[in-house]
């Protein structure tokens, strides 16, 4: 893309971005809205078209594309490399396999659900691969997307939504693809549409137990399939009454916490989400802080045995993101890390990988 002086452009790798006020062999000074001219490398930078191509949600303000509802959804740039993993000895497996979907909204505040931000889970409850596109409706015509594959039997925050932005959750739509790894009953796609009430979630009764989570929250379905009452629709009269001559009780089939675990974690090490009052902090006791909560996590993180976990530190002067890199390379050098996918998580965020 030729970049000029004067063109307004966003950072790739990093948030934020500016005006060109100038542009050298392979670099080029930008004017951020700070006052502040800012030297990058013109490979690093993606110039802003009069139209808008992304918008800009919660405190993380992550891009994410933007689709018309009639429009097909464009292919990423790279296609998702899709790994066929077995289910793990831990995890519980469907033994009816049937193929049940649902998305939960979970209070972080449990103590104080109405008033508290809320976490967004996609929960897969079968034996199928899932590759889905979570879609909200932006405005009349216009969607935001995120998409993924999830494994079986586990589930994944789609996102945090900050209490004032729950009128996001209104108008939602997910499209799903089904499959296995081996042979398999073909699946129709799945496209479900779903309306949130959001005065619901400001009333901590609806907030219920599960058996999904420890937590309380709202289960919603997005695909349900009982195989065994599906069986029993299909008995004649004469089969029913053949069965209840020769046992006279009625099967109930018995609920069963389903050990679901969580693939991925993603935490904000924006100052203002970990503690309440900032302003007579040194900027020392502010990235001790920081960095105190990230060796928090990473323990957390290995005791629950996840798989990745993403840390959200944004741009400003890079302070937060080297120091957590030379961490990594110094006390957690068995781990790799990678620059996190702005499309799912923002710009300015590091996904450590725990375990393959």
């Amino acid at each position: 893309m030729n970049i000029k002086k004067g063109d307004k452009v966003r950072f790739l790798n990093d948030v934020g971005g500016g005006i060109v006020v100038s542009i050298g062999k392979n670099t080029a000074e930008v004017l951020g809205s700070d006052g502040f001219e800012i030297p990058v490398l013109l490979k690093e930078l993606i110039k802003i078209d009069s139209s808008p191509q992304a918008f800009y949600s919660g405190k993380q303000k992550e891009a994410t594309e933007v689709i018309s509802e009639k429009e097909t959804i464009a292919k990423s740039e790279k296609e998702p490399e899709i790994n066929f993993i077995e289910n793990e000895e831990e995890v519980f497996e469907n033994p009816f396999d049937e193929l049940n979907i649902y998305y939960a909204l979970v209070p972080v505040n449990q103590t104080k659900p109405a008033d508290s931000d809320i976490e967004a889970f996609f929960i897969n409850d079968s034996n199928y691969f899932l590759m889905y596109n979570y879609m909200q409706l932006t405005d009349n015509k216009h969607y935001s997307v995120r998409r993924g594959v999830l494994e079986p039997n586990t589930k994944i925050v789609l996102e945090l939504v900050q209490r004032k932005e729950v009128g996001a959750l209104q108008q939602l739509d997910f499209q799903i693809i089904t499959y296995k790894s081996k042979a398999f009953e073909l699946h129709a796609p799945i496209h479900k549409k779903l309306k949130v009430n959001v005065k619901n979630l400001y009333k901590a009764s609806l907030f219920k137990e599960n058996d999904f989570f420890d937590e309380k929250a709202i289960i919603y379905t997005i695909h349900e399939q009982n195989l065994m009452e599906k069986a029993v629709e299909q008995l004649s009269e004469a089969d029913i009454k053949k069965q209840l001559l020769q046992k006279n009780t009625n099967y109930k089939r018995p609920r069963q916490k389903k050990k679901v675990k969580v693939e991925e974690k993603i935490i904000d090490l924006h100052l203002h989400e970990l503690i309440e009052d900032e302003r007579n902090m040194s900027p020392k006791e502010k990235l001790d802080v920081q960095i105190s909560h990230f060796h928090n996590e990473m323990k957390a993180a290995k005791e629950e045995k996840l798989k990745r976990i993403v840390f959200i530190h944004g741009v400003g002067n890079g302070t937060l993101k080297i120091e957590i890199r030379r961490l990594l390379d110094r006390k957690y050098k068995h781990l790799q890390y990678q620059d996190a996918s702005f499309r799912e998580y923002g710009y300015g965020a590091t996904m450590v990988i725990l375990r393959r």
